[in-house]
């Protein structure tokens, strides 16, 4: 299986609601951009220097339900935030 989650803090780009545990009416995508959104790391330095972007990270879901090869798909200009991406998922 392949995901690929992103999220815009304008609430554009199509984004889905981050809200409540998993449930009937709320899809495996939902709940892993929810726990990904939840876990996210925003490095001090970024704050410091008042950086921002939005960094798209692509990853599969293994057979017993691990994530691997994680990768920034479409990186930000800011290192320490593309960084800080795939630490969430790590």
């Amino acid at each position: 299986t392949e995901a690929v989650a992103g999220a815009a803090q304008d609430g554009n780009s199509g984004t889905i609601s981050l809200n409540g545990e998993i449930g009937p009416t709320q899809s495996i995508f939902s709940y892993l951009v929810n726990q990904i959104y939840n876990h996210r790391i925003y490095p001090h330095e970024s704050i410091r220097l008042k950086q921002q972007g939005q960094v798209t990270v692509k990853f599969f879901i293994d057979e017993n339900g691990e994530l691997t090869d994680i990768h920034v798909a479409n990186p930000c200009s800011h290192k320490l935030l593309n960084q800080a991406a795939i630490k969430t998922l790590s």
